[in-house]
């Protein structure tokens, strides 16, 4: 679980300088004299996005191929956190009901 966070982690901080290696061509595009140089890293950066969001919809969709009990462990692997307090917050509000 540990491991697979971590990629997680990684992949998302990956996506970010992505982006901001985008937002940088983007800025100079246009100027003249490396118009082959920014082609080549706009054409880089499009490859890089493009696996990105394909592992992205891969894990997405690995949550509906695996059984219940596995997506619910790839739920709490991704959404930790966030899985965690819903969790306490559903039994918070389950013993209130009862009280």
């Amino acid at each position: 679980m540990t491991w697979v966070k971590a990629y997680g982690i990684l992949t998302v901080i990956a996506g970010m300088f992505d982006f901001f290696n985008l937002v940088i061509i983007l800025h100079h595009f246009g100027e003249k004299g490396s118009e082959y140089e920014e082609m080549t890293l706009l054409g880089l950066c499009m490859v890089f996005w493009s696996c990105n969001l394909y592992w992205a919809g891969t894990v997405f969709l690995t949550y509906y191929k695996f059984p219940e009990y596995m997506g619910k462990f790839l739920q709490e692997t991704f959404f930790g956190v966030g899985v965690l307090i819903d969790k306490r917050l559903k039994k918070l509000s389950e013993n209130a009901r009862i009280n």
